[in-house]
């Protein structure tokens, strides 16, 4: 089922992306403040994450699944290896939370458009938080 062409549904889904990713944004400034809340805001963070790139791939939406799965993957070391994000990464993650509203923004055109630098961050970040504490 191609649900590209439906706008109700292409509605929602921005409108439910976009709460997420203020959430995840929030949660990830909120993690070196409250280092003892660590599990539960990795938990929400993953989660959100996690939907926005599932929904991304029901709905056919490439560049926002990229981004949103390479976000996963970063977000699942921490989770694993229970790494604090430093600013580097915290700057990276917003950098991505940022393309994503881009696209967003304009749903119809959002896989016409280059991601290829943030995906290239994302990559390198995984790469480093892989190494950290190996």
């Amino acid at each position: 089922m191609n649900f590209q062409g439906d706008a109700d549904v292409l509605a929602a889904y921005v409108v439910e992306t976009a709460e997420r990713l203020n959430s995840i944004e929030v949660t990830i400034l909120r993690l070196r403040e409250r280092p003892e809340a660590y599990d539960e805001q990795i938990r929400i963070i993953f989660r959100d994450a996690h939907s926005i790139k599932s929904g991304a791939n029901l709905l056919k939406l490439k560049n926002i699944e990229k981004l949103a799965h390479n976000l996963e993957d970063i977000l699942q070391v921490f989770r694993e290896k229970r790494i604090l994000p430093d600013d580097n990464a915290i700057n990276i993650i917003l950098e991505a939370i940022d393309k994503i509203r881009e696209l967003l923004g304009d749903i119809k055109r959002g896989d016409t458009r280059n991601v290829t630098l943030q995906i290239s961050k994302l990559q390198d970040l995984y790469q480093r938080l892989n190494k950290q504490g190996a």
